[in-house]
């Protein structure tokens, strides 16, 4: 059975994550990807852990499923072969700061010239226009300048970055989807387009009903840790056993039921009666159901809160993740070669289509790997060309 984006070819420019991130969903698609590094040192990733008997766990986490190809974009030579290649291919996903491209001679407008049919995304951190385009956002930055870090944390802390690298990963969601979209469109007009992804834009909308709210009535959200700003008890409780559990229980109902559940008498006294006044007294009610989860594991307060029909959830580690027999019977966990090392468990994309269920997942290519496939193959080149490429550092 065909991939769904099987014949569609995409030139992957980015660094970091954001773009290859975006360029791996593609190639876990079907499309056929080429990754295109610097001779030198290759992409930055190469050099970034985790390791593992000295290899990075990074390029074989974001390139699975891409063929390589190395080069020196400040030759001319191999600005001809950028451009034979844009000629032959569907989409290019770069992720530079804004102008770069153009100074390279492959802006939108240059690359349009060469083939209208042409999808070009760029991820910056504000986009390409604006008073602050230009300048460089990395992903916590991102999580910064969009407010979110004004809503992530407590008084104590401070504002917090969330754990990982939300921003780069929403950019390149939402990049793939612009560029499915895009793709559909051309099947209507025959011709490509520009795609302009700002990170920030991309984090922004989380802040939801803070942007309006803030708007109509000048009420600005703090840092409000775990708790829910309109009702409790919620929050996020440590056990006994070091752990903690999440849960929600600030309507009416939720709330007779935690009670009826942890049994403290106290919890029903009628000053906790409403919404409105547990919020009066949100200290004592958060304290009642404190006490109680410390005297029980992660597992216990778990399973009791569900079970009387509270949602709640043990904030999983990465050791829970992996022995999550939810996600394995799923599927979740993918062996992909890593060469260095063998097989190595990765997460699968979260793409699942019921006409495409299987997808295959290759290795990430070594720098260049696939030099002589794609200049061979794709444009023509014949061993005597190529050689002299390699030889002038070209490729």
């Amino acid at each position: 059975m065909a991939h769904v984006l099987e014949g569609i070819r995409v030139l992957d420019l980015g660094r970091y994550i954001a773009a290859p991130y975006c360029c791996t969903l593609l190639a876990d698609l079907g499309a056929e990807v080429i990754k295109i590094e610097k001779v030198n040192g290759g992409d930055d990733g190469r050099h970034f852990g985790p390791y593992v008997n000295g290899v990075s766990l990074y390029v074989p986490t974001f390139s699975r499923n891409k063929k390589g190809l190395t080069l020196q974009f400040r030759s001319e030579k191999a600005k001809e072969i950028l451009r034979e290649l844009i000629k032959k291919s569907d989409v290019i996903v770069e992720n530079f700061r804004p102008g770069t491209m153009e100074k390279m001679g492959f802006g939108y407008e240059d690359v349009k010239a060469i083939n209208p049919r042409i999808i070009m995304a760029s991820i910056s951190g504000f986009g390409q226009t604006g008073p602050e385009h230009g300048r460089a956002v990395t992903d916590v930055a991102g999580l910064a300048l969009s407010g979110l870090m004004s809503v992530t944390g407590t008084l104590e802390s401070g504002p917090m970055i969330i754990g990982t690298q939300v921003a780069d990963h929403t950019a390149g969601i939402v990049t793939a989807l612009s560029i499915m979209t895009a793709l559909y469109d051309r099947e209507k007009t025959g011709m490509g387009q520009f795609i302009d992804t700002s990170m920030v834009e991309c984090l922004a909308p989380m802040m939801q009903t803070i942007i309006p709210d803030y708007a109509m009535t000048g009420r600005k959200v703090g840092l409000h840790g775990n708790t829910d700003l309109l009702s409790c008890p919620s929050d996020c409780y440590r056990t006994s056993d070091g752990g903690y559990v999440i849960m929600y229980a600030g309507s009416d109902v939720l709330y007779e039921k935690l009670a009826s559940a942890l049994g403290v008498a106290e919890m029903r006294d009628p000053k906790f009666a409403t919404v409105e006044l547990r919020n009066q007294n949100k200290d004592e009610v958060e304290n009642y159901v404190r006490v109680w989860a410390l005297e029980h594991t992660a597992e216990e307060v778990e399973k009791t809160w569900l079970d009387a029909g509270v949602p709640a959830a043990k904030v999983r580690d990465v050791e829970d993740l992996w022995n999550s027999n939810q996600l394995k019977s799923r599927g979740f966990f993918v062996d992909v070669e890593v060469p260095g090392i063998g097989k190595v468990p990765f997460a699968r994309s979260p793409i699942r289509l019921s006409a495409h269920p299987d997808t295959e997942y290759a290795h990430a290519p070594a720098m260049g790997e696939h030099n002589n496939e794609i200049l061979r193959n794709l444009l023509g080149m014949n061993d005597q060309e190529i050689e002299l490429l390699r030889k002038e550092k070209v490729i």
